[in-house]
């Protein structure tokens, strides 16, 4: 049994109260009683608000309905190259477009038959008052609404019948329809892409469905669109659609095929080459982005990215303020200003920048000419800039102005040192002979130890200068540096104390070296002794020893050393580290972080120097509060082990004893008043028969008067006019027997490669002692 439909209950509920509410309004009246009426007025006013309240209601659901219609197909009746208009009840326009306003419709109010012709569902043409131009009306209801409608209108024109011919050899394909979609007519080169020949077509009723198929596309009112023909046996390919109406306007009736082939080739030639050149761009070695005249990045490679982010994806700086990621030197201004001029894209600007998510690199940003491109759907002015990574070169700078730098205050310690040592050699010279009158128990004698003491410790000092200038004497010995630093470390451990581990890790194949084994040790214990004061709480003290092939060098351009092989040595801490602004000066003479009197500040330049003088080189990598590792890289020696051609060089120094007195003549040639007095007051006290002479030329003099038989020439190398080793050859040359002492306060290497390999000639450094200058001198005479 079928169910009625249910009714509802809130007609018969107002109908009720108004039915009330009337009767008690009228008994009211009769009455006389005023509450009978107020009470009917009551009732009757409650449905009568209900009513007015679900109008209400009802209107501002149908207006958001409305709204929400028109918005929903607003974007597409905008674009529509056809007059349309959205109406509402009683034909008043709510919205339409610009072809409805082109075409002089009605912009207020449509005609009645218009709104009446769009209920029915029919398609009519009317004519326009006062011109009489005809028009056809179409429409469709939005939705669930009532009486809301979407009017299409467009002019009927009587389309000529076209002539098939004229399109029989174009390169476009041409077809004609009947009202149910079958092919009536055909050019030959629309048969030629489908494979077909003309008369099966014609024959066999083809649709246009089977000619082609519509590609997705939006309804926007336009006749021609997109679609994929479909060939009997190849596959299909892109063509546009342009239907042409019938006559009367009424349904198309055929239109025009337009090959998209070529286009779409040149689509896809166009696409893969600017993938291939966003290739390109995304893989070359240096950043490259596009900048706002403003500097916000609107384009960039990986390689820009990772070296302003620090991760090669453009995203992390698309839209950024370039200026904002900039680490800006605080007392600098001419990063700034250097920024400033490539945005404005000068003749050959760049600027050298740091970023703040990548603080270890040094960066040069260059600019290019400025581009007008499309970016956001405007079209702005953009710099093309392109950014190098110039670390590695800036640190070859800085490393190349420091050794200059270096080399420099080198020359200056060595001139020092060769003029205090000078001075040294007469000050404890004299003190010898002044102790000579006065022994121990005489009042003076602690004054001239002290003095002489004193004298000694600044000795100590010059040698330390003379190392970092790499003019000091050297003993070179072939030595296995795991002994040696296995030999050394208990000395190292007591050193360090015990809160501080120490690690010695040795390669097993580890190559030999030739160093003076007593200046290697200083350089161990200095870098040591550093590392143990930077970590005041503890911590651990590695040293690392390897070989450093030719290939392994490349990777440590910063020892700047010819190619070949190397040993490395790597002193690494776990301290505090050494703050950047320090570390460009470490290996300085007189330079020192520690306190007042804690340091004389020539620990590091004596290893500088002392490596450098053996033919290494030394690096040093630090971050503040993640330690430091010394690298020293030494020539490895090629051979074995075997005894050093300068064993008497090797031999361990004898203690000083009373030198022997003697009679012979010995000849003393010193620019320096004080070190040839000296020098000539000792040995006359010691019995020589001294001659003295302030320069080579008066020497020369001396020797060539043959007033007396001279057997031993003393003379200083470094002289005015003519130099210690030149006189030394002119006065072997007139007396072949003569004995020769060549003094000086610099190294005796540093001079000994330029003489004469025939020369022969015993070497003493200043300062010497009185007991040296005696002991070595009766040494050279008696020939031992």
């Amino acid at each position: 049994m079928k169910q009625k439909p249910g009714r509802s209950f809130m007609p018969f509920l107002r109908g009720t109260l108004a039915g009330a509410g009337g009767a008690l309004i009228g008994v009211g009246i009769a009455t006389g009683d005023v509450l009978y009426g107020i009470v009917g007025g009551v009732a009757v006013a409650i449905p009568m608000m209900a009513i007015t309240l679900r109008n209400s209601l009802t209107a501002r659901r149908r207006r958001q309905s409305v709204e929400a219609m028109i918005e929903e197909i607003g974007p597409a009746m905008e674009l529509s190259a056809v007059a349309r208009a959205v109406i509402g009840p009683e034909g008043i326009v709510i919205q339409h477009n610009m072809p409805w306003a082109a075409m002089g419709l009605p912009r207020d109010t449509v005609p009645e038959p218009w709104v009446e012709a769009v209920e029915r569902g029919q398609e009519r043409r009317f004519a326009l008052v006062p011109s009489g131009r005809q028009i056809e009306v179409v429409g469709r209801g939005l939705g669930t609404l009532a009486h809301y409608y979407l009017l299409t209108v467009r002019d009927v024109i009587e389309a000529p019948s076209i002539d098939p011919g004229i399109f029989e050899h174009a390169d476009l394909g041409w077809f004609e329809m009947d009202p149910r979609g079958a092919v009536t007519a055909i050019n030959a080169t629309l048969a030629n892409w489908l494979g077909r020949p003309i008369e099966d077509i014609y024959a066999g009723g083809l649709s246009i469905y089977e000619i082609f198929r519509p590609a997705a596309h939006a309804d926007v009112g336009d006749d021609r669109y997109r679609a994929d023909l479909l060939p009997v046996d190849d596959e299909s390919f892109p063509v546009e659609v342009v239907l042409q109406g019938g006559a009367g306007g009424t349904a198309p009736r055929g239109g025009l095929i337009i090959d998209l082939r070529e286009i779409v080739r040149s689509v896809e030639a166009l696409a893969e080459s600017a993938e291939r050149f966003g290739r390109f761009i995304d893989d070359a070695p240096v950043g490259i982005a596009a900048l706002t005249a403003e500097g916000r990045v609107e384009e960039a490679n990986p390689v820009f990215a990772e070296m302003v982010a620090g991760r090669p994806e453009p995203e992390e700086v698309l839209g950024q303020d370039l200026r904002q990621m900039i680490d800006w030197p605080p007392d600098d201004d001419r990063a700034g200003a250097d920024f400033a001029q490539v945005l404005a894209g000068a003749d050959g600007a760049s600027a050298e920048l740091r970023f703040k998510a990548t603080p270890s690199l040094t960066l040069r940003l260059f600019a290019t000419r400025a581009s007008r491109v499309h970016i956001g759907g405007e079209r702005t002015t953009t710099r093309i800039v392109y950014m190098l990574d110039v670390s590695a070169q800036k640190a070859l700078e800085e490393q190349f102005v420091q050794s200059q730098k270096m080399q420099a205050v080198g020359q200056l310690a060595g001139g020092i040192a060769h003029d205090f040592n000078n001075l040294l050699t007469a000050i404890i010279g004299f003190c010898d002979l002044l102790l000579t009158r006065h022994g121990p128990g005489d009042d003076s004698f602690p004054d001239v130890m002290q003095i002489k003491q004193n004298a000694n410790r600044a000795a100590n000092l010059v040698r330390q200068l003379l190392a970092f200038s790499r003019r000091q004497t050297l003993r070179p010995k072939i030595i296995d540096i795991r002994d040696t630093l296995n030999d050394l470390s208990t000395l190292l451990r007591r050193l360090i104390g015990a809160n501080i581990r120490l690690d010695l890790q040795h390669a097993p194949d580890l190559g030999l070296v030739r160093v003076d084994p007593s200046q290697f040790d200083q350089v161990i214990i200095n870098l040591v002794v550093n590392a143990r004061d930077a970590m005041a709480e503890g911590g651990r003290i590695t040293i690392k020893t390897r070989n450093l092939s030719r290939r392994e060098l490349r990777r440590h351009p910063a020892l700047q050393l010819p190619p070949g092989d190397y040993v490395m040595i790597e002193v690494a801490d776990s301290g505090h580290g050494i703050p950047r602004d320090v570390l460009p000066k470490i290996f300085e003479p007189f330079f020192t972080t520690k306190e007042v009197g804690a340091g004389t500040g020539l620990g590091l330049s004596t290893v500088y120097g002392i490596v450098k003088q053996t033919g290494g080189s030394i690096t040093v990598d630090s971050e503040p509060g993640q330690g430091t590792t010394f690298r020293i890289a030494l020539p490895r020696h090629v051979g074995g082990a075997e005894a050093d051609t300068e064993a008497a060089a090797e031999a361990p120094e004898k203690p000083e004893t009373a030198a022997a007195p003697g009679n012979e003549t010995v000849l003393i040639v010193e620019d320096e008043d004080a070190v040839r007095n000296f020098s000539v007051r000792a040995l006359r006290r010691q019995g020589y028969q001294v001659l003295e002479a302030p320069t080579g030329e008066e020497a020369l003099e001396i020797i060539e008067s043959g007033a007396a038989r001279i057997e031993l020439l003393i003379s200083d190398v470094v002289m005015p006019t003519m130099d210690g080793p030149s006189l030394a050859r002119r006065a072997q040359e007139l007396l072949p027997d003569l004995k020769v002492i060549l003094i000086s306060g610099y190294a005796e290497e540093q001079f000994r490669k330029s003489l004469d390999p025939g020369l022969a000639f015993t070497f003493l450094a200043k300062p010497f002692s009185l007991k040296q200058l005696g002991a070595l001198v009766r040494e050279v005479l008696d020939g031992k």
